[in-house]
């Protein structure tokens, strides 16, 4: 790579994990490298203000021997505002939101005596998706309120606020399961209900799960975020099985996609109690410049 390299990502980009690995790897082999998070999907920062001047700027420097941009650039959903980040990640506090009985979601540990929360998954009539990392004119932050209402969607929502929580960098999830099959997928998304009762997908993750057991514990990395969930507002966390056609339906039989032709349903248990604490990972983070 040569000395200076400049990186352009978005939030909705499904190489984003990548390009942030990247930058990581430039840096620590002594590369001057910038790297720029908008909030668009994959390819479109260039055809934006901010994408254009960023990336301009940089060829000047290369081209007329100044000191090119570097460091990282992101824009906080939410706050809608540019920060400047000497690293990724930055300092943040993972703060775990757990799941509760009834759908909801909590900073406080869940109650003894909880019933596990309960769906059934059928590959033949797939959980469809809205938005994400996909590629395309699809991808983004969509309205999931049709999503949420089927009934092999699981919702787990806070209270409403009581001050701003800013949020910046990796995002994970650890889910407690039990499935009638051995091979499932689970599906975490995150979301930002308005008061008006909007819920926006922020990030995602899923993750194939074979073989064995009993309650099983399925580890889930979303998609890293910058974002700051206002006051009044509502954090949310989706469960499923899956995510389709954005992620290939999982047929449930364990036999290769490409010639399984059985559809086998499953049902499943999300436990949350205190010896199977589900729960999200939120980086929260306490500034920026």
């Amino acid at each position: 790579m040569p000395p200076a390299v400049h990186l352009q990502g978005g939030w909705d980009d499904f190489f984003l994990p990548g390009m942030l690995s990247d930058y990581a790897a430039l840096r620590a082999a002594g590369r001057q490298v910038r790297l720029l998070i908008g909030p668009w999907g994959h390819g479109r920062g260039l055809y934006t203000r901010h994408g254009m001047g960023d990336a301009l700027a940089a060829l000047d420097a290369a081209l007329l021997g100044g000191r090119p941009p570097s460091g990282m650039r992101l824009f906080v959903t939410g706050a809608d505002r540019w920060a400047d980040l000497p690293e990724w990640p930055p300092p943040h506090e993972p703060t775990p939101w757990h799941l509760h009985t009834g759908g909801r979601l909590s900073d406080e540990p869940a109650a003894d005596g909880v019933h596990p929360s309960r769906y059934r998954y059928d590959p033949g009539d797939p959980t469809p998706t809205v938005g994400g990392t996909a590629v395309g004119l699809s991808a983004g932050r969509k309205d999931n309120r049709r999503i949420e209402a089927r009934p092999d969607v699981l919702t787990f929502t806070s209270d409403p606020l009581p001050h701003d929580i800013e949020v910046i960098g990796p995002v994970r999830a650890r889910l407690y399961t039990r499935s009638s099959i051995p091979h499932v997928d689970y599906f975490a998304r995150l979301c930002d209900v308005s008061p008006r009762g909007r819920s926006t997908n922020l990030c995602d993750g899923i993750v194939r799960l074979s073989g064995p057991g009993d309650v099983r514990t399925a580890d889930i990395d979303l998609w890293p975020l910058a974002h700051r969930f206002a006051r009044g507002h509502r954090i949310r966390l989706q469960v499923s099985s899956g995510a389709h056609p954005r992620f290939g339906r999982n047929p449930g039989t364990g036999d290769p996609l490409a010639t399984s032709r059985e559809l086998r349903p499953s049902s499943h248990e999300i436990f949350h109690d205190p010896d199977r604490p589900s729960a999200i990972w939120l980086p929260v983070f306490s500034g920026a410049s």
